[in-house]
């Protein structure tokens, strides 16, 4: 997004072949879910071109974690996932574990 400020940096696991510790800078935007600038950051994402994006709405009620391959969205609820899972279920994958 193109107002996105900084807010953080967090660590990630080193790795185990490396000495180098890894940082990770966090950057955030408030923008309504009909912002036209969220429709160029999931095809950045969809696109593999932009990666560890996650939407989700001020009070952090639910969140959508789009990649290249799919999206996980997690809720609040089983019954709110299960009821979502339903009704989207011709996108799932047929795989046994839904990858």
């Amino acid at each position: 997004m193109p107002r996105a400020q900084y807010w953080r940096t967090v660590a990630l696991d080193a790795d185990t072949d490396s000495d180098e510790q890894l940082h990770m800078q966090l950057h955030v935007e408030s923008s309504g879910l009909d912002s036209p600038e969220l429709d160029p950051l999931l095809r950045a994402v969809a696109d593999d071109e932009l990666a560890n994006v996650i939407v989700t709405p001020p009070g952090l009620e639910w969140l959508y974690h789009p990649y290249d391959g799919g999206a996980d969205v997690i809720l609040p609820t089983r019954e709110q996932r299960d009821a979502l899972k339903l009704e989207y279920r011709s996108w799932l994958s047929n795989h046994p574990a839904w990858l």
